[in-house]
């Protein structure tokens, strides 16, 4: 009788929903809470799914199209989901506002997510993945760090564990989590080097000290590897993206490094949301 109703309820999960966009929403913290899940054709059994977070004043449909990431789980095979943060912001531990300053519970609403996708389509528990850009990354790392039971690993663009003011967010995984993390050397507003943002009050790492950090909390001690991408459009002259990565097999910590600004970075020779689920697509919970 068990393995009947598992069956009934996995047939009824595969056909809850139709290959494409859809708009879902669910209550959490008694606010109504909703985002796009796209759901390619052709899925496994039990489909990956990637979390794919927007930036501060941005959205699920802006982050949708700005990453072309559907195009991605089109021809690899996986499920996407893009949020709507409250205010078009993040609690990504102390940054951004509104989110941030009235302690908007967003790592629950990723938990309470998760589960009314898995609802609606069949998904493989080992391997859930937080991506995000800016405000969105400074989540996926918040994920990374207080949700490490659920994500395998995670892919922040143009975002750090979140400090600001002087506060710093502490962040203790209770496994290792592998990182892929992007960033442009002409970021003003996260700036690469660590220097001060343009925004007033924004004080961060520096895209090497994060990764550092990300390498001690993983017991990562090797040397880098590193692969280079050259851009091939004239109007960046010549930019490029270096990655260097170390660890192993389900323990990596990947920083790639494009010439550019504050921006998803697919100018400058990469593609970044190929190159992630590359690198995503390798790692599992167990």
């Amino acid at each position: 009788m068990k393995s009947f109703l598992a069956a009934a309820l996995s047939v009824a999960a595969v056909s809850a929903l139709e290959p494409g966009t859809t708009t879902i929403s669910l209550e959490h913290d008694g606010i109504l809470r909703d985002a796009i899940l796209y759901v390619p054709t052709n899925l496994p059994a039990a489909s990956p799914l990637m979390f794919n977070a927007h930036a501060l004043f941005a959205n699920s449909t802006g982050q949708m199209e700005m990453t072309g990431m559907n195009d991605v789980a089109d021809e690899e095979g996986f499920v996407v989901v893009y949020p709507n943060g409250l205010g078009s912001s993040w609690n990504g531990g102390v940054c951004c506002d509104p989110s941030a300053g009235n302690m908007v519970d967003d790592v629950g609403f990723f938990r309470a997510l998760l589960e009314h996708i898995k609802d609606l389509t069949p998904i493989d528990n080992n391997r859930v993945y937080a991506a995000g850009m800016s405000n969105g990354a400074f989540l996926s790392q918040r994920l990374a760090c207080e949700a490490s039971d659920i994500f395998a690993a995670i892919a922040p663009n143009s975002g750090y564990v979140a400090n600001m003011d002087g506060q710093l967010f502490e962040c203790e995984p209770s496994r290792p989590v592998p990182v892929f993390h992007v960033h442009g050397t002409s970021d003003r507003i996260v700036p690469y080097d660590g220097s001060p943002s343009i925004v007033p009050g924004m004080v961060f790492d520096s895209a090497p000290v994060s990764i550092a950090k990300w390498q001690r909390r993983n017991g990562i001690e090797n040397m880098p590897t590193t692969e280079s991408y050259s851009g091939s459009n004239p109007g960046f002259f010549g930019g490029s993206t270096n990655c260097q990565t170390t660890g192993d097999n389900q323990n990596q910590v990947v920083l790639c490094t494009h010439t550019g600004g504050h921006n998803w970075g697919e100018n400058y020779g990469m593609d970044v949301s190929r190159e992630m689920w590359k690198f995503l697509s390798t790692k599992t919970l167990n």
